[in-house]
């Protein structure tokens, strides 16, 4: 018997596991936000591709099957984010902002993000540990998290977990 599913229902009642999950990671350049609406594509192609002879839409073997797609699928983001293929666009700068008006180039990119962040107060308003003072100013030169680890002598993930602190603080959090 084929009944009609209501994806909407099924979204919204396993969004909250989504989160859960989502919580626990880490997106380089992203937000928790950002990894939950992965996770909710994820999800989304889970029902969309579930074999309903291996249960129904309300069985358990259908609530792991969904949340396995969501987190592959916010792990595949996390994987994407990271392997910098879209860097050079992402961190790009105008040139009009970087020409002064002799067209000369007035300051280096490092200076030019400062400096905004300075209008905004973020950077100096924040009180940053030595620690992620440090891993700021290596991201600021270009390196990458396996770099600054290596750099400081601590894990990878020690390092996330520095990026994080540091975007929890940006945001007043």
């Amino acid at each position: 018997m084929n009944r009609k599913i209501n994806v909407e229902e099924i979204v919204t009642a396993l969004e909250p596991d989504v989160r859960k999950i989502a919580h626990k990671l880490y997106i380089l350049g992203g937000t928790e936000e950002d990894l939950v609406q992965e996770g909710l594509i994820g999800l989304c192609d889970g029902i969309q591709s579930f074999d309903t002879q291996k249960g129904d839409y309300s069985s358990e073997s259908f609530k792991a099957f969904a949340l396995m797609c969501a987190k592959r699928e916010m792990l595949d983001a996390i994987k994407r984010a990271g392997s910098k293929k879209h860097q050079p666009l992402s961190n790009a700068l105008p040139l009009e902002k970087m020409k002064n008006d002799e067209n000369k180039v007035a300051k280096s990119p490092e200076e030019m993000y400062l400096d905004n962040e300075d209008e905004n107060g973020k950077l100096n308003s924040v009180a940053f540990t030595k620690s992620e003072k440090q891993v700021i100013e290596m991201l600021l030169l270009g390196l990458s998290a396996d770099e600054i680890a290596g750099n400081m002598g601590k894990s990878k993930k020690a390092i996330d977990d520095l990026y994080y602190r540091i975007r929890k603080k940006l945001k007043g959090e």
